[in-house]
């Protein structure tokens, strides 16, 4: 995924903008600099999103396994009356 990064030049720093975060604001001496705090910037921004997404996703592979789990044992353990 690709965010646009606004760099502008004051004094002897360029800051840094990420028009998608606007909670974003770092600044870096070089423009290599700049870009590199913003990139670590976007990934603790996006991190926690992340961090959910994985929690459900093994949330949710555990449910199917539980349930296949169970479904394999009713059909060991069934009987009928």
């Amino acid at each position: 995924m690709f965010y646009e990064v606004k760099l502008s030049p004051d004094d002897s720093i360029i800051l840094v903008e990420v028009p998608a975060f606007p909670e974003i604001h770092t600044y870096g001496d070089t423009e290599e600099a700049a870009l590199h705090w913003a990139r670590l910037a976007i990934e603790e921004a996006i991190s926690p999103t992340i961090a959910m997404m994985r929690f459900r996703m093994a949330g949710a592979s555990a449910l199917v396994r539980r349930r296949s789990r169970s479904n394999w044992l009713r059909g060991v353990f069934s009987w009928s009356m």
